[in-house]
């Protein structure tokens, strides 16, 4: 606004050319419509926001700038951290359940083919009143009769001795041959889903990372992109510098501190991913 109005009484006045007021009113207005149009973006992610925190429609909560500085790269605490939570995913816990599950079957299944030979042994009071040290009925044969004469009449034990011989199936070599080749893909299975598991923090930690770096140069950037536009205002001022060259140096601030913005946002967000595990 500043300049197109100082441009405009420059032109005016005889000391401006014509065209160079109407490109800084051209700038003006591509400002002032990107201004609103990023008004209207905001607008929208604060409804969505006011949806996600249960509040109004019309409700726009406001979002201010985190009280930490600069988001850093990630420290090794931090990695060995991502590299730990990332292994210990619930989706490698079921893929190793699964694994186990398929060696259980493999053992059934080759045990079905041996020759087993089962002691079974039992002990235990007969009759089904657990309630008194001596029952009713043993009272009303023997009147005064104790624990020990329960045990006498009640105590029993009993061995079993049984023997398997499972007859030929010629199916039972390929039922172990398939449950083996099924353990095996559980395996590969479980070994695919740690890998992606690492891969993926591997790649946070990447991207983590990354974002810190152009957050470091972006800022360098900034610092240069805002010593330029200050010397081509000084230029500009005296007549050394066009109009046009003013505006490339305020384009490049305004591109330099996008880019800033975006590597923090994508800065921050890595960090919020790892840290959200």
């Amino acid at each position: 606004d500043r300049l197109a109005i100082e441009m405009s009484s420059g032109a005016r006045a005889g000391t401006r050319g014509k065209a160079d007021a109407q490109r800084a009113a051209l700038e003006r207005d591509d400002a002032a419509s990107e201004l609103e149009s990023t008004a209207r973006a905001g607008h929208a992610l604060a409804r969505e926001l006011a949806r996600w925190l249960g509040l109004a429609p019309d409700a726009l909560p406001e979002v201010s700038l985190p009280d930490s500085g600069e988001p850093e790269a990630p420290a090794a605490d931090d990695s060995l951290r991502v590299l730990a939570v990332f292994a210990g995913a619930p989706e490698i816990a079921a893929a190793q359940l699964d694994t186990q599950r398929a060696r259980l079957d493999v053992d059934v299944a080759r045990r079905r083919r041996e020759t087993q030979l089962t002691l079974a042994l039992d002990a235990g009071l007969w009759g089904t009143d657990l309630t008194a040290s001596v029952p009713e009925a043993l009272r009303a044969e023997q009147p005064g009769a104790t624990f020990s004469d329960r045990l006498r009449r009640d105590l029993g034990a009993s061995a079993a001795l049984r023997f398997r011989l499972p007859l030929l199936d010629p199916a039972a070599p390929h039922d172990v041959a398939g449950r083996v080749a099924a353990g095996e893909v559980a395996n590969l299975r479980a070994l695919g889903v740690a890998s992606e598991a690492r891969r993926a923090a591997l790649e946070l930690l990447d991207r983590w990372r990354d974002a810190a770096r152009r957050v470091r140069r972006a800022r360098a950037s900034v610092a240069l992109a805002e010593e330029n536009l200050l010397r081509l205002r000084s230029l500009h001022a005296s007549g050394s510098a066009p109009l046009l060259e003013l505006l490339d140096g305020r384009r490049e601030l305004d591109d330099t501190r996008a880019r800033l913005a975006e590597a923090r946002f994508d800065a921050r967000l890595a960090r919020l991913e790892a840290e959200e595990r």
